[in-house]
C-alpha cells in the first residue's frame, strides 16, 4: 500500500505543478499552495522579512524527514517525480539489473556547503541553479509550455499564446532536461543523491530517522529489492540498507516477495542518539542565525550589482527594488509562465552573472497590464511579494522618458499620439508642437511605468519614448478622472 500511496500521491502533484506552470487556469492559491511544499522556496520566504504561513513548509519538511526519512524526494518533489516517471518508461523498455552504487557523499556535502553560502549571501538565483523546484520550473516554463501551447493551438483549436522565447535560456533548459534524462536512465536517482542539495540536508537528517527501511531475518538474498531500488542504495549481499540515500519510494517492500523488508520505527543506539541531538541543535542554531538575518553579515560583505546600463532593469510590481528582487529570486520561472502579457521575459547575464536567469520586464516584447496583478499572486519566496489591484495600479516600478529626435511627430512631421492612447493613467498627454502637430509629454508623478507606450511607439529603429526603471519602486499619485480636450486631435488618429 505504501507504495500504491505514493504513485497516487506523488502523480496528482506533479500533474498540478504542471498545470500551474501552463496556466490553464488562474488559481494563485493553488501557486502558494504547492510552494508550501517546496523546500528550498519556503526556506527562502524564511528568511525573507515578510514571514507568513508559506514560509513554514521547510519546517514541516524537516519534521517528515526526523520521523520518516526522505519522503519529500518521492512524495513532494517535482523534478524527483519526474525522474520517477523517467524510470517507469525505462524499465518498461529493458528490464532493471542490479545496482549498488558508490556513495557520492562528498560531493553532495559540497553543493550543500555552497548553497549554504549562495542563501547566506542572498545569491539565491545562484541557489536556483541546484534547486529541484526551480529546475522544474525551467523545463515547465521555457520547454513543456511552449510545446503545449503550440500543440494545443494547432490541433485542439484552443487559443493560447506563445511566449518570447529566449534561445538561450532554451538550450539550457534543454540542456539540462537531456542531462536529467540520461542520469537517470543509467544511475537512476544519482541526481538526487549527489547534486540536488535537499537530497543533501534531507539525506544528513534521514540518518537518525525514527522510522526506516531494514531487511529482516526472512532475506533469502534474492536481490528483487536491489534491482527496483531507485536510489541504488541497497545492498543485498551485505544486507544494509542506506538509508542517508534512499528515497522513500517503497519498491523494496513491493517487490519482496518473503517480506523480509520493513519500514518501521528502528531503536537507535547511544551513539546514534547522540547524532541525532547534535544535528537538531545544529538546526536550532541555525534557525536563530536566520531569524537574525545572519549577524547581518550579507550587509556587510554583500555588493550591489554594477550594470553596464546607466539605468537599472526594470522589475515587476512587487518587488520592492531592485536589491530585493535580486536577492530574494531563485528563477523559477513561475511569474514567467503566469504572465498574460508576456512582458516578463527570463534574462540571461543582464543582471549579471550572479543573477543569472532572473526575469525581467521586456517592453520591447510587451508591456504590464494595467489590471493585472498575478505575478505577485503566484512568486514562491517574496522576490515579488503579494500586491492588491489598487496597490499595483500606483506602483511606480519606472518612469517614462520622452526622446524628441526619435518621434515620428519631429522626423516626419505627422501626427502621432499613439502613446498617449495606449497609457493607462494618462500620464503621457500631448502638447502642441507646431504646425497644428502635438507631441508626448509625461507627467512623472502619475506614471507608473508599465511600458505600454514603449510598446506601441511606432519610431524605429529606436523608440521615442522609454521607461526608465526605478532602483527602489515609489508610490505615484492617483490620475485625475476628468476627461482632456484636444484642439485640432482628430479622433480617427
Amino acid at each position: 500500500m505504501l507504495k500504491k500511496i505514493r504513485i497516487v500521491f506523488s502523480t496528482i502533484l506533479i500533474l498540478l505543478f504542471i498545470f500551474v506552470f501552463l496556466e490553464i487556469k488562474e488559481i494563485p492559491t493553488l501557486s502558494h499552495l504547492l510552494a508550501i511544499t517546496q523546500f528550498i522556496p519556503s526556506l527562502l520566504l524564511f528568511l525573507s522579512d515578510n514571514f507568513s504561513f508559506l514560509a513554514t513548509g521547510f519546517l514541516i519538511v524537516l519534521v517528515l524527514t526526523v520521523l520518516f526519512g526522505r519522503v519529500y524526494c518521492s512524495f513532494l518533489c517535482p523534478l524527483g517525480i519526474l525522474q520517477d516517471f523517467i524510470i517507469f518508461i525505462k524499465n518498461k523498455i529493458k528490464k532493471p539489473v542490479r545496482k549498488y552504487e558508490f556513495n557520492f557523499k562528498y560531493v553532495r556535502y559540497f553543493i550543500l556547503l555552497l548553497t549554504f553560502i549562495f542563501v547566506v549571501f542572498k545569491l539565491n538565483s545562484l541557489t536556483g541553479i541546484f534547486d529541484p523546484y526551480a529546475n522544474f520550473g525551467r523545463i515547465s516554463a521555457n520547454l513543456i509550455k511552449p510545446v503545449f501551447n503550440f500543440f494545443a493551438g494547432k490541433f485542439l483549436n484552443i487559443n493560447t499564446e506563445i511566449h518570447h522565447i529566449n534561445k538561450i535560456l532554451l538550450f539550457y533548459s534543454l540542456l539540462f532536461f537531456v542531462f536529467l534524462i540520461l542520469l537517470t536512465v543509467f544511475k537512476n536517482r544519482l541526481y538526487c543523491n549527489t547534486l540536488c542539495p535537499v537530497g543533501a540536508l534531507l539525506s544528513i537528517i534521514s540518518k537518525i530517522s525514527f522510522f526506516k527501511i531494514q531487511i529482516n531475518n526472512n532475506c533469502i538474498k534474492c536481490g528483487l529489492c536491489e534491482i527496483n531500488c531507485k536510489a541504488n542504495c541497497i545492498d543485498v549481499k551485505e544486507g544494509i540498507v542506506d538509508n542517508e540515500r534512499c528515497v522513500r519510494c517503497f519498491n523494496c517492500i513491493d517487490n519482496c516477495k518473503k517480506f523480509a523488508i520493513n519500514f518501521s520505527y528502528i531503536k537507535i543506539n547511544e551513539k546514534e542518539d547522540e547524532q541525532r541531538r547534535n544535528i537538531i541543535k545544529s538546526f536550532l542554531i541555525l534557525s536563530l542565525l536566520a531569524l537574525f538575518d545572519f549577524l547581518k553579515v550579507n550587509k556587510i560583505f554583500a555588493k550591489e550589482i554594477e550594470y553596464k546600463k546607466k539605468n537599472p532593469l526594470i522589475t515587476p510590481p512587487g518587488s520592492k527594488s531592485l536589491k530585493n528582487f535580486n536577492e530574494k529570486c531563485i528563477s523559477c520561472h513561475l511569474c514567467v509562465s503566469s504572465c498574460p502579457t508576456r512582458v516578463l521575459t527570463p534574462s540571461v547575464f543582464e543582471y549579471g552573472i550572479l543573477c543569472i536567469f532572473q526575469p525581467k520586464m521586456d517592453y520591447s516584447k510587451s508591456y504590464c497590464l494595467y489590471e493585472c496583478n498575478i505575478c505577485s499572486k503566484v512568486c514562491p519566496t517574496g522576490a515579488i511579494q503579494p500586491l492588491t489591484l489598487n496597490e499595483k495600479k500606483t506602483t511606480q516600478i519606472g518612469i517614462a522618458r520622452y526622446i524628441m529626435e526619435n518621434c515620428v511627430v519631429v522626423n516626419k512631421e505627422t501626427n502621432c499620439g499613439v502613446c498617449n492612447e495606449y497609457c493607462p493613467t494618462k500620464a503621457v498627454k500631448l502638447v502642441p508642437y507646431k504646425n497644428d502637430l502635438f507631441i508626448p509629454s509625461v507627467n512623472k508623478n502619475i506614471c507608473i511605468g508599465c511600458g505600454a507606450c514603449e510598446f506601441v511607439c511606432p519610431a524605429s529603429p529606436y523608440k521615442a519614448i522609454v521607461v526608465e526603471g526605478n532602483k527602489n519602486h515609489l508610490i505615484a499619485q492617483l490620475p485625475g478622472l476628468q476627461k482632456r480636450k484636444r484642439k485640432g486631435q482628430k479622433n480617427d488618429f
